[in-house]
């Protein structure tokens, strides 16, 4: 009896759901397939979560790098560089890092902030 009653409650569970909706990109055009549709895309959706995190990384590690040399400048010179080819050619960094399409740099020469932003 009580095998019957899990085995109905279990059958009720998988037949019924929890009712959530997934959740759709809002940028989906019509026709593309969405994120988690299909069991067949997600190697691609993997892929394309490990590649936006990889720039995400790649980013903060590349804005670390040109504050420590910002920092550095401003240590020895006594003041912060006026834009971010100062540093680049006092040598405190061998090349501004690149950066991915859509993305540029502001640089801040009151504060000596530099941030990464879209286009």
């Amino acid at each position: 009896m009580k095998i019957r009653s899990f085995v109905a409650a279990l059958s009720a569970l998988i037949l019924f759901g929890c009712g959530d909706k997934p959740v759709e990109k809002p940028d989906a055009k019509p026709g593309e397939p969405k994120l988690g549709e299909s069991p067949l895309n997600a190697p691609v959706d993997y892929l394309n979560a490990a590649n936006q995190g990889k720039k995400a990384a790649v980013g903060k590690l590349n804005l670390t790098q040109m504050t420590q040399a910002i920092q550095q400048f401003a240590a020895a010179e006594g003041r912060n560089p006026k834009d971010l080819q100062e540093i680049v050619t006092k040598g405190y960094l061998a090349t501004l890092p690149p950066l991915p399409p859509n993305q540029r740099l502001v640089y801040s020469p009151d504060t000596g902030a530099v941030q990464i932003v879209n286009q």
